[in-house]
């Protein structure tokens, strides 16, 4: 539906105009929505970093436990399982 001199009618300019503004709207709108998952992919690496650094320190602490108390370290655990299966043959009693 050109006009004769082969330019589009004002019709039809004002019908594209229309849509590249719709496609430019959700184009802003997506590209909100993947500036926002960048921020919340960007908290995360946080917390899995601080998660990370947690277990390194308490893995040190067990190392030095391990270490410096010998055995005595499983003679505990021993006395907590045998306590919590006492426990446990009480209750059902």
């Amino acid at each position: 539906m050109r006009s004769r001199g082969g330019a589009p009618s004002s019709l039809q300019h004002d019908h594209m105009l229309q849509e590249n503004d719709d496609q430019l709207a959700a184009l802003g709108g997506k590209v909100s929505a993947l500036r926002a998952l960048s921020y919340d992919i960007e908290g995360e690496d946080g917390s899995v970093g601080g998660a990370g650094d947690l277990l390194r320190r308490t893995m040190g602490k067990l190392d030095a436990m391990i270490g410096a108390g010998g055995n005595r370290h499983m003679w505990y655990l021993v006395a907590f399982v045998m306590a919590v299966m006492f426990c446990l043959w009480c209750a059902k009693r």
